[in-house]
């Protein structure tokens, strides 16, 4: 078991914890067992809603089904795979709210905004680049500048579709 406890800057402070051990019959050393939690505080907080399973080794890290919450809003991760090779990311984001993003960002820009998003991605980076990434309006609206204007957001979609490498 091991167990982190660290001072990221004053504002942030993260936690957490992982169970597991080598795995005996590998050729290589990999470990294989549990992230038990993981915490944020501060700018961004988030936390790790339940255990996930986690091996990592030199030519594989791979993250099982990850949920975190936080006042941005909520993000499933159902594949996040590393290997010398390759990449593979797949989730989504129920509901994202951009003012928490931008503060994350330090883009104060924004701060007045209550525009929220959905997210899915799913993308595969190896040889070539492939994959799909969208965004949809949920609610609200983007506010900008001093003085603050409205947009007057109704409907925003946004998605890139990636074939070898050719993105639109």
């Amino acid at each position: 078991r091991v167990t982190i406890d660290a001072l990221l800057t004053a504002k942030q402070h993260l936690t957490g914890a992982l169970e597991g051990g080598l795995d005996p019959r590998a050729k290589k050393p990999s470990w294989s067992g549990r992230v038990q939690s993981v915490a944020l505080t501060g700018p961004s907080a988030f936390t790790l809603t339940a255990p996930a399973t986690l091996i990592a080794s030199a030519d594989l890290v791979e993250l099982g089904q990850a949920r975190l919450t936080g006042e941005w809003g909520e993000a499933t991760f159902e594949v996040t795979r590393w290997t010398p090779r390759t990449l593979d990311l797949k989730g989504s984001s129920p509901r994202l709210a951009v003012w928490y993003t931008a503060r994350a960002l330090r883009l104060p820009e924004v701060r007045r905004s209550d525009l929220v998003m959905a997210a899915d991605w799913d993308v595969h980076s190896g040889e070539t680049f492939d994959g799909r990434a969208s965004l949809k309006r949920l609610s609200g609206d983007l506010r900008v500048g001093d003085p603050v204007l409205a947009l007057g957001l109704e409907e925003v979609t946004a998605t890139l579709e990636a074939v070898r490498g050719r993105v639109e």
